[in-house]
């Protein structure tokens, strides 16, 4: 049994069973991950029914004329993740209006969506207006049924939305509850017996609704991606621009800075030209120099011998 369906079995039990010692029969009780058995008052007559015996039957049969309960005597008469794998879910659903006592419920939980899951075979998924064909089916068949309240219930941890309906079997003189299961939950296309109106419509099933926004979230970060692929993809283009034109500068300069090299060089041979030309002026007259010094020497050489 998924989360929803225990979940929610148990609040049909808080809200719809008599504050007197109940009487409760459920339809498909094998224990298979839980059982709505654990939900019970402690002083209640709970009788199981399936197909196997196991966990939770206490009743094995093999179709409708074989339950060995009584008519017209329990207090609530369950099928929970049943009537899918029931080939004839509306000869069921007669037989549980027939197990009902007047004043007494009905309540079916069946998957409006999910997965396939065979146990031993998968026929039915039961759609938001479900209830009232049922409704009408039994009265079809003689039976004083009215709808209470219907529902499909968003899913929690696992994959199911089931369809949830609870029935109540007249005659009876008590009002109808107003205390409904629906409001617990998270649900949608409610239907009461309060109204016509249909709270929270909806006409897709959370799987749509879910594969819808999936659908959305993609498309967002498609365009995202998109986005940012332009942008970089412009970036990209930039940079190569400015990389070019940083290249560019750079030959620029680096021509630029050639010819001033090639300048500055040329200037430096002409220095050193002209510094060759000085050193050798300046060694030009250092010979004169020399060559005047050794002739005074000479001359005051023959003064003197002249004086003398």
């Amino acid at each position: 049994m998924h989360d929803t369906a225990y979940q929610i079995g148990g609040l049909i039990m808080d809200i719809y069973l008599p504050l007197s010692p109940a009487k409760i029969l459920e339809i498909g009780a094998q224990n298979v991950n839980g059982s709505l058995r654990d939900h019970a008052p402690r002083n209640a007559e709970y009788v199981g029914l399936d197909f196997e015996a196991g966990d939770g039957v206490d009743i094995v049969v093999t179709g409708t004329g074989d339950w060995n309960v009584p008519d017209a005597h329990f207090d609530l008469v369950m099928a929970s993740s049943v009537f899918e794998h029931d080939k004839a879910f509306w000869q069921t659903f007669v037989a549980m209006c027939r197990k009902a006592k007047p004043g007494g419920h009905i309540y079916v939980s069946a998957p409006s969506n999910g997965t396939v899951h065979r146990y031993p075979k998968d026929y039915w998924r039961f759609y938001p207006d479900s209830g009232m064909a049922l409704e009408q089916w039994a009265r079809s068949e003689g039976f004083d049924l009215t709808l209470v309240e219907s529902f499909v219930a968003e899913r929690e941890a696992e994959v199911w939305n089931d369809f949830c309906a609870v029935f109540r079997l007249g005659p009876s003189d008590a009002d109808l509850n107003r205390d409904f299961v629906h409001d617990k939950v998270r649900s949608t296309n409610v239907l009461t017996w309060r109204s016509s109106r249909i709270i929270n419509p909806k006409d897709d099933t959370e799987d749509m609704r879910l594969l819808g926004q999936a659908r959305e979230e993609t498309r967002k970060w498609v365009a995202h991606s998109e986005f940012l692929n332009a942008t970089l993809s412009e970036r990209e283009t930039m940079w190569e621009t400015e990389r070019a034109n940083l290249k560019a500068e750079e030959a620029q300069l680096r021509t630029a800075h050639s010819a001033e090299i090639e300048q500055r060089s040329n200037q430096i041979r002409e220095l050193e030209q002209q510094i060759e030309q000085h050193r050798s002026s300046l060694a030009d007259a250092a010979a004169t120099a020399q060559e005047l010094d050794v002739s005074r020497r000479r001359g005051k050489s023959w003064r003197q011998n002249w004086s003398g």
